[in-house]
């Protein structure tokens, strides 16, 4: 019996381990199921927020690659318009240069029908020295500077070879004297020899003396140190044995040099001219010019117009310029001429067989040497002469062109 008891209480003791075993596992299952049901949900949380995020950076991309795409269509078309105006600008600087070219011919066809067919004989080599003195340490002249580059683009457009010396010192002037001299030896015997001068001059002893900028003149004495003899000059061009040369000296301003000079006098002295040569004062001697109000003096001026007119005698063309000057100084100042000239010359000879040039009317004459002169600057490309064209026809046929191409030679 007790045998039995026992039993019976082992396999109720068996009976409650067993259940306490199961409520056990139960609750382990349960806790399990409770953790893994958490950790299902963390992950389902974590994913939808990952697929958020991932949501969002696509988004992101999305309008970042929309924006990218929008700044690139937008230069594309910056890129394109752009092209498209340097089309049009190419198109119209074309059209332009066409328009001025087109100009150009009528103007070069005007000219030729109305201007008096001119031509400088092949064999008459034209040569010429000019010089320009204003930068004196007594006193700058305001003109012969600019005088001097009137006369270079005048020479040039009726034929000349032009060496220009402006402000020259002693030696530039004595070494640009030697070289003109040489030059003009070397053209031959049918050759035309130009000489200009603008500055300061002197006459002591009866002779001419052409001063140099930075001259040291205290006493007489030192003008056959420190200035050039015009007769030095004389001699150079009469060696060359051309058969014409031309002398014009604009050098009779009042001197600030002569206080101390026992035998000077007023203006320049009277040269003689040598054989085939015309020697031009821009005042009588013993009389003093003036340097203008100006950009030019009046001398200067005058004789850059009277040079470009077809046709004229040289002794003409120099009685013109005294013509004008006395007009414009009021008969003040007279300029006069040394000449011992044997043959003719004209500065823009009319070719054989055209009609005589006829002395035109103020406005005519202008008209033709303003046709003249653009002939023999069209096709430069030195702005310079576009320039001295306008200051001498601001209202000319040919001004509009003119100031274009100043414009394009910038």
């Amino acid at each position: 019996m007790e045998r039995q008891i026992a039993a019976l209480r082992a396999e109720k003791v068996a009976a409650e381990k067993a259940a306490t075993e199961r409520a056990s596992a139960e609750q382990a299952a349960a806790a399990k199921a409770a953790s893994e049901r958490a950790a299902a949900q963390r992950a389902a949380e974590e994913k939808a927020a990952a697929d958020r995020i991932a949501a969002e950076k696509s988004a992101a991309e999305q309008q970042r690659v929309a924006a990218l795409q929008a700044e690139k269509e937008r230069a594309e078309r910056e890129r394109l318009a752009r092209e498209q105006a340097a089309r049009d600008q190419a198109a119209r600087e074309q059209a332009e240069r066409e328009r001025l070219r087109q100009e150009q011919e009528r103007a070069r066809l005007a000219a030729a029908a109305a201007t008096p067919r001119v031509a400088i004989p092949a064999a008459e080599k034209r040569i010429a020295l000019v010089i320009g003195n204003g930068q004196y340490d007594e006193g700058r002249l305001p003109n012969p500077q600019g005088d001097a580059r009137l006369m270079d683009n005048a020479l040039k457009a009726v034929g000349f070879d032009v060496t220009l010396q402006v402000d020259a010192d002693y030696q530039a002037m004595r070494r640009a004297i030697q070289a003109f001299g040489a030059k003009l030896a070397a053209a031959g015997s049918e050759a035309v020899g130009l000489f200009f001068y603008a500055g300061h001059g002197i006459q002591a002893g009866g002779r001419n003396y052409l001063i140099p900028i930075k001259a040291k003149l205290a006493r007489e004495a030192d003008l056959e140190i420190e200035a050039v003899n015009a007769g030095v000059l004389l001699t150079q061009m009469e060696h060359a044995q051309s058969r014409l040369n031309l002398v014009i000296l604009d050098a009779c301003r009042n001197n600030p040099f002569t206080r101390g000079f026992r035998s000077a006098g007023r203006g320049l002295a009277r040269m003689d001219a040598p054989r085939g040569t015309l020697i031009a004062y821009s005042t009588a001697p013993d009389n003093v010019a003036a340097d203008g109000a100006g950009a030019n003096s009046p001398y200067a001026a005058a004789l850059a117009d009277a040079i470009r007119q077809p046709g004229v005698p040289v002794e003409r063309t120099f009685k013109d310029v005294r013509a004008k000057v006395l007009k414009s100084t009021g008969n003040q100042q007279v300029p006069w001429e040394a000449s011992s000239l044997v043959g003719e010359f004209a500065f823009l000879p009319v070719v054989s067989g055209a009609p005589a040039p006829v002395t035109p009317a103020p406005a005519a004459g202008g008209a033709d040497i303003e046709v003249v002169f653009w002939q023999s600057i069209q096709g430069s490309t030195d702005r310079s002469d576009f320039e001295e064209y306008l200051r001498q026809f601001p209202n000319g046929r040919f001004a509009g062109i003119a100031r274009n191409r100043v414009r394009s030679l910038k």
